[in-house]
């Protein structure tokens, strides 16, 4: 009577509980320079000290600790646009295919560094009728690619390129960027080399189960696979698409694409053989799209945990895909080992709770959702998840709690509108089912045929 939806899965039935989130690569959100002043710090009061009274030091630790405090970025402290693009330009590339004779591009895109032993992140359209691809810096060093692995689903490309050291760009937590908040394109418009724009972020959309971010920052073809970044200069997003004239603008959401940077050490790419690059691009997507897909990418981030390579994240998303197989009871261990490893990931605790729905362990659940509105209590899919297993436990009135909270957080969760509605029908109360039934088929959802029919019945007959 209702639905379990799990953002990543593809398929609509015996679907895990809402959410699977990808692990943020960079949670700490600590810049590199925001650590360098302390060092600083700690030489200066050495050398305070052999000169001048303890009282005289302590005061200028204390006025030099605020200082390398305020001076430095976080996010409390949003940077200023010129920072941003002087921090992040090094790692955002020119995607050049198709040179011709007389050493002009007939294509040019964008892209960015995800790992610094040169992988490059770009749109796997930019691509398109390609038959030799190159990567050109800032600095205007010049690449060519000589390996590729796609995702044709999400229309992302890794690039693979000689060289090592690069600096690459730092991964925010795309599900944490409210709308409104101030967003960045770096790209190359219409052949304009890394051009900067900004605008804010104007929406959050699901298409086919695969999660976009709507932003307002100016973007033309050639920004396609170029990075869009938050306010501290980190990539939130993939510029993908825009409508002419309607500044209606998406990013892939960058948590889309951390499963592959995660397993980029046992990733296989396909050799680029010059004049080769528009076959191997037509080949059979590489991703995680079929059952056959999801076992090479379990065995890709198994021998990433033997490597002991981002063991966190390689925990977490192996676990994702064990629950879409359907093998909870071996998911269960891999989520419980990111928790050991990171008691303090929300992400961990609502997979886990998901997993334990779909095994019909809901107090478990219940104590995963929890656990996670404990660490952050404005966390819709947390509450989500519990009200489904309140409902599972026929504890209908909590589940309206939960159902509530949820939409007041996340007024576009469509599942929690359904849900409500299915608690409000066992509580007997079918005109709040009816609209909350009625919201959710406004929204997209589709209400199953023969609990529809149910409660039209039954609101018809309440007084």
């Amino acid at each position: 009577m209702f639905k379990v939806r799990a953002r990543i899965v593809k398929k609509r039935t015996k679907k895990p509980a809402r959410t699977f989130k990808e692990v943020n690569l960079f949670k700490l959100h600590v810049p590199v320079k925001r650590i360098l002043p302390f060092f600083w710090l700690e030489a200066f009061v050495s050398f305070a000290g052999q000169k001048e009274t303890k009282l005289m030091n302590m005061r200028k630790v204390i006025l030099l600790t605020l200082s390398a405090f305020l001076i430095t970025p976080s996010p409390l402290f949003p940077e200023e646009p010129k920072d941003i693009f002087r921090q992040t330009i090094s790692a955002v590339v020119l995607v050049v295919t198709n040179v011709q004779p007389d050493g002009k591009a007939s294509s040019l895109g964008s892209g960015f560094i995800v790992d610094p032993k040169g992988i490059v992140l770009t749109n796997r359209h930019v691509l398109t009728g390609a038959r030799q691809v190159s990567v050109k810096l800032i600095d205007g060093t010049s690449y060519s690619v000589n390996g590729i692995y796609l995702d044709a689903n999400r229309d992302i490309c890794l690039l693979k390129i000689d060289a090592q050291k690069l600096p690459a760009l730092p991964l925010a937590d795309s599900d944490s960027i409210a709308v409104g908040e101030k967003v960045y394109t770096i790209g190359n418009p219409l052949g304009l080399s890394f051009t900067f724009s900004d605008g804010m972020l104007s929406g959050k959309r699901n298409f086919k189960e695969i999660k976009y971010l709507q932003f307002t920052a100016p973007i033309s073809p050639g920004n396609s696979g170029g990075p869009l970044l938050n306010s501290i200069g980190q990539a939130v997003g993939i510029v993908t698409a825009t409508t002419s004239g309607e500044n209606l603008n998406f990013a892939l959401a960058i948590n889309e694409v951390k499963p592959f940077v995660a397993a980029i050490p046992s990733l296989k790419f396909e050799p680029m053989v010059s004049g080769k690059a528009e076959e191997i691009l037509s080949k059979k997507n590489t991703a995680f799209s079929s059952q056959e897909n999801d076992d090479q990418a379990i065995a890709d981030l198994t021998k990433a945990i033997e490597r002991k390579y981002n063991l966190v994240e390689s925990y977490n998303n192996r676990g994702i895909l064990y629950v879409r197989k359907g093998n909870y009871d071996q998911a269960i261990p891999d989520f419980t080992k990111t928790i050991a490893l990171k008691p303090d990931l929300v992400d961990a605790y609502c997979n886990r709770a998901a997993a334990y729905i779909q095994m019909g362990k809901y107090k478990e659940a219940i104590q995963d959702c929890s656990k996670a509105i404990q660490l952050n209590p404005k966390l819709a899919d947390a509450y989500h998840n519990r009200a489904i297993a309140y409902i599972q436990q026929k504890d209908y009135t909590d589940a309206i709690q939960d159902c509530s909270k949820a939409i007041a957080l996340d007024p576009t969760l469509a599942d929690a509108y359904n849900n409500r509605g299915v608690a409000y029908y066992h509580k007997g109360a079918y005109k709040k089912a009816w609209a909350d039934i009625h919201t959710a088929e406004q929204m997209g959802y589709k209400v199953n045929a023969q609990f529809l029919e149910s409660l039209k019945k039954a609101s018809g007959r309440e007084k």
